[in-house]
């Protein structure tokens, strides 16, 4: 998203891509004005989806999203780090590691994540070693 009137947008091709799997339920999200807006708690309940948010200026009740996408960055570095890539492959990287993190068992839900969204055992025989084609290397 570019900026936060991409909002609805993004979460209409949310739910379009996500439909296969089952419906969504649930929103939740803390009170920023694009997740406040008439027009998305209108657009939510045309869907009949429930909208739960967090108490103004607690960002703690983040705790659960905000240590999940610490996860994927560290996630992230540790791919790029030695692969010897730049920032601009940031992007890859974070995806590679929501991929690898929803096909790793979770002891919580006592299945991958993978699994518990599409009902599917996750096929990992395409993963391969992120790297890229390397330049340069430091002096030991």
């Amino acid at each position: 998203m570019k900026g936060k009137s991409d909002t609805m947008e993004a979460t209409e091709r949310f739910l379009a891509d996500s439909a296969q799997f089952g419906k969504v339920k649930c929103l939740r999200s803390d009170n920023g004005s694009e997740y406040t807006s008439e027009a998305f708690k209108s657009f939510l309940k045309r869907h009949c989806i429930r909208r739960d948010t967090s108490a103004p200026y607690c960002p703690h009740q983040n705790g659960t999203a905000e240590r999940s996408w610490r996860t994927l960055f560290e996630m992230a570095r540790c791919l790029l780090i030695p692969a010897y890539l730049s920032k601009e492959f940031w992007p890859y990287a974070v995806q590679a590691a929501a991929y690898i993190r929803n096909r790793c068992y979770n002891n919580r839900i006592q299945q991958t994540p993978y699994f518990a969204f599409s009902g599917r055992k996750p096929n990992v025989a395409n993963m391969r070693i992120f790297e890229g084609r390397v330049l340069w290397r430091k002096a030991s």
